[in-house]
Formats: structure tokens, C-alpha cells, sequence
């Protein structure tokens, strides 16, 4: 995948590949890079079985960020 839409939430954000930390944990977009989201290679990609992971903050020490408003998001929303 290559980025992630919202138009409810007027969200849309480029995709960075994420995977795992060297202690195992699953990486993060960066801090600097908040409004942009991430996916975690090591689940499905959207479209196939499985659970396609997407990552994202909510908010930074720079402010809101790419997933602030995901909490506002309506069952059946696009």
C-alpha cells in the first residue's frame, strides 16, 4: 500500500514500510514525520486475509498528528 485515505476525517497520508525494532517491538513513524502514517510489513497487505496493520500518531511534541481525529470516525464512514 502507498497511503491512506479518510475523506470523513479529511485524512490522507503517504504510507512508510515499517517493521520491527532490533528488541522486537514494532517501529513507529518517526516523531518529526506525524502526520505521516505507516504500515506494518509483517501483517497482510490491505485486500489480502488478514490483519493489515496501519501506524500512526496521534499527537507529537510538534502537535496533532496524522490519526488525531481518528476517534471522531463514524461506523460506516469513509
Amino acid at each position: 500500500p502507498t497511503q491512506v485515505t479518510i475523506p470523513s476525517l479529511k485524512i490522507r497520508s503517504s504510507l512508510m514500510r515499517l517493521g520491527l525494532n532490533a528488541d522486537g517491538t514494532v517501529e513507529v513513524p518517526p516523531a518529526e514525520q506525524g502526520m505521516r502514517a505507516g504500515w506494518y510489513t509483517g501483517g497482510a497487505a490491505p485486500g489480502r486475509p488478514g490483519a493489515a496493520v496501519l501506524i500512526g500518531h496521534n499527537d507529537t511534541r510538534f502537535g496533532r498528528a496524522v490519526f488525531h481525529d481518528l476517534k471522531d470516525i463514524r461506523k460506516g464512514a469513509e
